[in-house]
């Protein structure tokens, strides 16, 4: 499974740091390309960023609150 998500552009939204640190580790484990932001307003600049520069997510991982 780790191999389906090797150089996937992941974005991580959670604002409890502990977690976002938890999954960007795990991610990096796995070769992924991951960005990380603690709020839902700087994601979506980053999501739409990406887009911008041609390069959008193919995750999000999001917090549930």
């Amino acid at each position: 499974m780790a191999e389906d998500l090797h150089e996937k552009r992941v974005l991580v939204v959670d604002e409890n740091e502990t977690n976002r640190d938890a999954l960007t580790q795990m991610l990096s484990r796995w070769g992924c390309l991951f960005h990380s932001v603690s709020t839902g307003e700087d994601a979506l600049e980053s999501l739409h960023q990406a887009i911008s520069d041609g390069k959008p997510f193919d995750i999000v991982l999001l917090d549930a609150h």
